[in-house]
Formats: structure tokens, C-alpha cells, sequence
């Protein structure tokens, strides 16, 4: 009888072990993050895709993890924060525009930003990304 219940009770935890690591794998539910795409604009309406040297960078306060997305030459970006375009934490995000980093041989961007937009704090940039749809953004920036 003590064998039975012994047998019984590796079988359970074997179940238990199982259904813990498929709740894992599937993820338990809803993503992390959310789709954000959007445009970085000069304030006189054109998009900037002279910045096409710079990304964007955004967080949520409070979140250990950060998003990014490189501006392209439309001014577009799609930001990623775990793989590639995957998307935002849901929340409003503060938002910075920076460099995209060089080597020490590499000239400068072409076009140089104020350096408020380099700070979070300072660039006057932000965006709140829900889930349920695809959030997109506009950011507009001037050249003062």
C-alpha cells in the first residue's frame, strides 16, 4: 500500500512539474510588450530622416527594461525591447533621442540635436503605449 501512494505521489508531482513548465513555455497570458511604431518630425512638419543617425529610447518609470528603435530615413522607427520589434512595455514612457554609437574612426552624425533630447528629463518627449492595438507615434523635435 505504501508503494501505491509512493507511486502515486511521483505521478502527481510528475503532472505538476509538466503543467508549470507548459504555463512557462506559453508565456501565462498576455505579452510583455506592445507594437510601437512611429515618425520623429521637425516642427515645421517634415520627417526627420536626416536623423537617420540617431534612435529613439523610451521607458516607463519605475521598469527596469528600456526600448529602442533606430530612425530610418523616412524618420520612421519601430521600437524593440526583448527581440527585434517586439514592441514596448504597456505605460507612458519618457522618451530621449540619441546617437546611435560609433567607433572612434566614425565621423559625427550629420545633423546635430539640441542636447536636451539626449535626456529623458529634458526632451519633452513622451508616448503611452496600450494594449490591444498598435500604438503609433509621432515625435516632433527642432533643430533649437
Amino acid at each position: 500500500m505504501v508503494a501505491l501512494n509512493a507511486r502515486h505521489l511521483s505521478t502527481v508531482l510528475r503532472v505538476g512539474v509538466l503543467a508549470v513548465a507548459l504555463a512557462a513555455v506559453a508565456g501565462c497570458g498576455q505579452s510583455r510588450t506592445v507594437r510601437v511604431e512611429g515618425q520623429v518630425l521637425w516642427d515645421d512638419g517634415r520627417p526627420a530622416g536626416d536623423l537617420d543617425d540617431y534612435m529613439v529610447e523610451s521607458f516607463v518609470p519605475g521598469s527596469l527594461s528600456s526600448s529602442r528603435g533606430s530612425i530610418g530615413p523616412d524618420g520612421r522607427f519601430v521600437m524593440s525591447t526583448f527581440g527585434r520589434d517586439d514592441g514596448v512595455e504597456p505605460g507612458t514612457h519618457k522618451v530621449c533621442i540619441t546617437a546611435l554609437a560609433r567607433g572612434d574612426f566614425e565621423p559625427p552624425p550629420k545633423v546635430k540635436l539640441p542636447s536636451r533630447y539626449a535626456n529623458p528629463d529634458t526632451s519633452g518627449l513622451s508616448f503611452t503605449a496600450e494594449r490591444g492595438k498598435v500604438n503609433v507615434v509621432t515625435l516632433t523635435v527642432s533643430r533649437k
